[in-house]
């Protein structure tokens, strides 16, 4: 065969590519394929095995292995004469890489990229690696091309066996068409991560330590778990993890601590946080969390944001080499950049200590910005306000960034993944609908038409564009994604060409990816090449596509579209074995369960009672025994539920995990709050979710006396910002989404 690589030019076939990951490879002296039929054809014809290599453009250890081994001449030579090398981006070909990446763990019992996996002519795995140094490279190529001239059958024997146990696991086997999962799962899941939790710095398990945004969303299903969820999004805020001069989040932090981050930005998870933050502050009104929605905002719109208004994929770890060079500083870098005023309140702020970054000879000392503490302590210990903390600091970082704009920036990967936007529409529209911001809005509105008007054409959804071109169709995550997205954008617009986009969508969905074993392919099964069509993957770093094709289709479901009930429940029956026998692995694909109980509850109810929240049940009223008080006089308040014949709520500590209990939460915006409430005790009932559970029922009335402490000086009025949480049920066992009324009652103190 004639090597493709041209002399010339020096470039090889990958050149004529629109990946930014493989034009990376472009001046490799590697005759590269792309993943298709020409390389297959040749691998058949020279009867060569296959190297494949799967990557992306802003992996760290893939540009390693670029330039020891893929940009060295006599390697470039023993891989072009004794195998056929394919190179594969995984964002574009997620499909390739899910099989291979599984492919990887089965004979290797882990993980990563780049996938360096060697596979027979007719596209079988037999061995695999992740990143491999040049010299155990070549080691490896010559003794395995040697086996294949040798004895061919054991290569063939080794392949065909993992190859066997490959499609097992990544087909659905036949549903147990009557088992369904139950919602006692919650609790279950809520415990499994409550008893990995990092007490101390946030976050689960050890290092490294990813944020995993779905598991916090999760977690915010149930009030007790706020610790959890707050705790580990103030440390990701605080932490080096969080780009505190130019904003966003990295990829994850090398140690539990969240200190020293793995430097690439991937939209997806600037996506997903945003959200979550978005979600928190909705459920604690903290104003940290207001604070980094804005923070992610504001890096979309100044480094990923397209002029279509669509959104690039990530920035590199690495700049010239050396990983997070760009992000990080010397002390004599900082202190030549402020004044001395500014200086005395940078150092008592950050945390200012200079490590080893980097690996091996592109190792180097630096500073990775990151606080002494949360944001609400520092600005206590400064005694500033939280606005005039964050407004100083915000002073500081802007000037720290203008230096930071004049170095050289990490590569950037301008392709637009259609998944990805989805989620960052989705998390825009939600943010603009928490925080009655129009200009967020029309950021979420402007992609989402870019993302209808340029990501189809000849096909319904297409996966990727880069430059104006679009490619390969759309996959699971894909479609659901963008469902959810225009969803979202119903929801807060009340336009309707968003919702019949959706619907459109969703039906054509499950006309291309819907598999009779009850839930959905990845891709299309007529897609050419690929050993196998999986249909199901854990959450992960993004929520699994099945869990993210359930949440879409429940969404519809519960705004009376019907029609979706089969394939919903399809889906939670198809998963009901794993989901039973590991439920935290599955945190998006239960709150897709926990959105399906609240909907399936309301078909059995009348038309007036269908799709209410638990507050639609439940009059709340509060009073004050007297609103005008001396300065150290408590407070007596009493809270009166009057809850619907034929309902009942939790109590305050309800017998089963699963339940949400009522709870009261009350503030003050001028002062702190020293509380004592009195839940009376509840009646037991026998339920199918469970016997002897105390509830209330009819009317309860909570009291509680209140200090007010720490007062602004010479105030004369202030008032109680009351949250009142409860989960409301029917005699039938059918519960409600956990409502929350805010009452606010002004006070006034005799001077």
């Amino acid at each position: 065969m004639k090597n493709n690589h041209s002399a010339k030019s020096g470039k090889n076939r990958l050149a004529k590519e629109n990946s930014p990951y493989l034009l990376q490879h472009a001046e490799n002296p590697v005759d590269w394929f792309a993943w298709g039929e020409e390389a297959f054809k040749e691998a058949r014809q020279q009867n060569k095995l296959i190297f494949l290599s799967i990557g992306y453009s802003t992996c760290y250890w893939c540009h390693v292995m670029e330039r020891e081994s893929f940009s060295d001449l006599s390697t470039g030579q023993l891989m072009n004469d004794k195998f056929i090398n394919i190179k594969v981006d995984r964002e574009e070909r997620p499909d390739v890489d899910e099989i291979y990446m599984t492919a990887l763990q089965l004979m290797t019992r882990h993980g990563g990229w780049p996938i360096s996996i060697f596979l027979t002519p007719d596209r079988k795995p037999f061995y695999g690696a992740t990143y491999i140094d040049n010299s155990s490279f070549k080691t490896l190529m010559n003794n395995l091309s040697q086996l294949w001239e040798s004895d061919p059958d054991t290569i063939l024997a080794m392949a065909e066996q993992i190859t066997r146990t490959l499609q097992k696991i990544t087909q659905s086997s036949e549903a147990n068409k009557t088992s369904f999962p139950p919602i006692k799962l919650i609790g279950q899941a809520s415990k499994a991560f409550a008893d990995d939790f990092d007490e101390e710095y946030g976050g689960f398990n050890g290092a490294p330590k990813f944020p995993q945004p779905s598991v916090l969303q999760f977690l915010m299903l149930e009030e007790k778990n706020r610790f959890m969820v707050e705790r580990t999004l103030n440390a990701i805020a605080r932490g080096g993890i969080h780009d505190h001069v130019g904003g966003g989040i990295h990829r994850y932090a090398v140690d539990r601590a969240w200190s020293t981050p793995h430097f690439e930005k991937m939209l997806y998870d600037q996506a997903q946080l945003l959200h979550a933050y978005a979600h928190a502050f909705k459920w604690t009104t903290n104003p940290l969390y207001q604070f980094m929605t804005e923070d992610i905002i504001a890096y979309l719109k100044q480094r990923l944001l397209d002029s279509t208004g669509l959104f690039y994929s990530a920035e590199d770890a690495e700049t010239e080499c050396f990983e997070g060079k760009t992000y990080t500083w010397t002390i004599t870098e900082l202190q030549e950049a402020l004044d001395k005023k500014e200086w005395a309140f940078f150092e008592r702020t950050y945390r200012l200590e200079e490590k080893r970054l980097g690996e091996r000879e592109f190792s180097y000392k630096g500073v990775i910005l990151q606080l002494k503490k949360d944001h609400m302590q520092l600005a206590e210990s400064l005694d500033l306000t939280f606005d005039k903390f964050i407004n100083q600091l915000k002073k500081i970082n802007k000037k720290l960034l203008h230096l930071r704009n004049q170095r050289q920036q990490p590569r950037l990967d301008d392709k637009i993944i259609t998944s990805w936007n989805g989620l960052t529409i989705e998390a825009l529209a939600y943010a603009s609908e928490v925080f009655s911001d129009k200009r967020v809005l029309n950021m979420a509105e402007r992609a989402g038409q870019a993302l209808w008007d340029f990501l189809r054409g000849d096909r319904p959804l297409y996966h990727v564009m880069r430059e104006g071109k679009v490619k390969f169709s759309a996959y699971l995550d894909d479609y659901a994604t963008v469902i959810l997205a225009f969803i979202a954008l119903n929801q807060v617009t009340k336009k309707t060409l968003w919702f019949d986009r959706a619907i459109f969508l969703a039906d054509t969905m499950i006309e291309e990816l819907w598999s009779p074993s009850g839930r959905f392919y990845y891709s299309n099964p007529e897609t050419d090449y690929l050993l196998t069509h999986y249909q199901q993957s854990l959450d992960g770093a993004m929520p699994s596509a099945n869990s993210l094709a359930l949440r879409a289709l429940t969404k519809l479901l519960g705004t009376g579209m019907q029609q979706y009930t089969h394939h919903v429940e399809a889906i939670l029956r198809s998963n009901a074995s794993h989901l039973n026998r590991m439920p935290q692995a599955l945190p998006y694909m239960l709150t897709g369960l926990y959105d399906y109980y609240i909907i399936e509850d309301s078909v059995s109810m009348t038309d007036s009672e269908k799709h209410l929240l638990s507050s639609s049940v439940v009059n709340v009223k509060a009073n004050l025994l007297k609103d005008r008080i001396e300065k150290e006089e408590p407070l007596q308040l009493t809270i009166i539920l009057n809850i619907k014949k034929g309902w009942h709520i939790n109590t305050n500590k309800p017998s089963q995990t699963f339940l949400h209990p009522t709870t009261i939460n009350i503030q003050t915006p001028d002062g702190k709050i020293k509380e004592n409430i009195h839940y009376p005790e509840g009646h037991k009932i026998d339920s199918c979710l469970g016997n002897n559970l105390e509830v209330y029922s009819q009317t309860v009335e909570i009291k509680a006396e209140l200090n007010l402490i720490e007062l602004v000086e010479g105030i004369s009025k202030t008032s109680l910002n009351i949250s009142i949480i409860f989960q409301a049920c029917n005699d039938k066992g059918q519960c409600l989404l956990p409502g929350t009324v805010s009452i606010n009652l002004p006070v006034n103190i005799k001077s």
